[in-house]
């Protein structure tokens, strides 16, 4: 994509061409693209814990990402005051100075490294031995209770990571994940 240079006092996307001079990027040319980030993760992993003590038991579910880019298309939709209808606050502090249509360039790509506690699962289990009830287990579930990421946007986690549109969408109407609470109740017989 183009290589962000700046905003003159016009308010113009500056970029840098093909020869790394300063240009408008109305007069950009395909040539002027330069390789500017990666969107493939160089690390991707995940790590379960499971703890036990006494009746007491609880489980964990970590799952991270390293090394890669992601293009925040929302910022670059809704970042500026030349979109029609509702704005970001960016729109009115890092970029009240843009007064043109925002261009696809490296300004809105952001690192898209994250740590994410996907799971969290704590239980207690009566052991009863009784006639038809060997044990009752009771329990607590949450999903995407945090994840720690530098990145903007909506959560690194859920954005498409594969060879086709590596860091990137092409949708703005993405919604994003909910956190959830669940309480359960296992009956061994």
């Amino acid at each position: 994509m183009l290589k962000y240079a700046g905003i003159d006092k016009q308010g113009r996307w500056v970029v840098y061409d093909k020869d790394n001079n300063m240009v408008l990027a109305d007069n950009a040319t395909d040539e002027d693209r330069q390789f500017v980030g990666n969107g493939l993760p160089h690390f991707t992993g995940s790590m379960t814990h499971t703890f036990r003590y006494r009746q007491f038991d609880a489980s964990v579910f970590f799952q991270t990402a390293l090394g890669f880019d992601i293009f925040n298309i929302h910022d670059f939709y809704y970042s500026t005051k030349n979109f029609q209808g509702n704005v970001m606050d960016k729109a009115y502090s890092k970029n009240k100075l843009v007064s043109q249509n925002p261009v696809v360039s490296d300004y809105f790509l952001e690192p898209g490294d994250y740590l994410k506690l996907s799971s969290l699962n704590i239980g207690y289990t009566l052991n009863l031995n009784k006639r038809f009830i060997d044990s009752v287990r009771i329990f607590a579930t949450a999903n995407n209770l945090f994840t720690i990421t530098k990145f903007s946007g909506i959560d690194p986690s859920t954005w498409e990571v594969n060879g086709l549109t590596p860091g990137a969408t092409g949708s703005r109407s993405y919604y994003p994940n909910t956190r959830q609470f669940m309480l359960g109740m296992q009956i061994d017989f």
